[in-house]
């Protein structure tokens, strides 16, 4: 069910950002679209990461670019399977366009920030995750840091203060939970 998800929203990402551009009345819309598609991914790579996980090592990647000849023209079909990293990176690519096309009030800034650190967050879990199941090493979770970084150092002075925020609260749970547990 996870994966049919993620596959949805991976499909569904690329189509809204040319709406999104085109602006107009459509942007309320679009961003509660934005939102559903954020928090749906968000809730699978937070609560079950064992889905996220296996949905990021199944469904990496992969481009396939296959030259075909019909009747003297050349098509290039590209095979795209959209998933595993792409899903972040086209979730975080719509979340971009709506603040730039957008310029939101803070109350919907962090409506669109929240959720995406937290997804960030999950993703970077994951990341670490499936690279120590895998290799059993502690591979770089460079892109989540990455993601964070720009989210950290945008140009939106809402958008700093809400990643800020979520970030501080993020480290406050791991603290209290080791509290808790030694």
């Amino acid at each position: 069910m996870d994966t049919l998800r993620l596959t949805g929203i991976s499909r569904v990402c690329p189509l809204l950002v040319p709406k999104v551009r085109l602006g107009g009345s459509a942007l309320p819309c679009l961003i509660q679209e934005f939102t559903a598609l954020l928090r749906a991914a968000c809730k699978i790579a937070l609560h079950r990461r064992g889905n996220f996980v296996s949905f990021l090592e199944s469904h990496g990647k992969t481009l396939y670019n296959v030259s075909v000849m019909f009747y003297m023209h050349y098509m290039t079909l590209r095979i795209d399977q959209c998933a595993g990293p792409s899903v972040i990176e086209d979730l975080m690519r719509l979340l971009w366009e709506l603040l730039t096309v957008e310029h939101p009030d803070a109350e919907t800034v962090n409506n669109l920030v929240l959720p995406s650190v937290d997804l960030i967050y999950g993703y970077a879990e994951c990341l670490a995750l499936c690279a120590y199941s895998v290799f059993r090493t502690s591979k770089s979770i460079a892109p989540a840091v990455e993601l964070f970084k720009k989210l950290l150092f945008s140009p939106n002075e809402a958008v700093r203060a809400s990643c800020r925020f979520n970030l501080f609260e993020h480290s406050i749970c791991i603290y209290i939970t080791k509290r808790v547990i030694f």
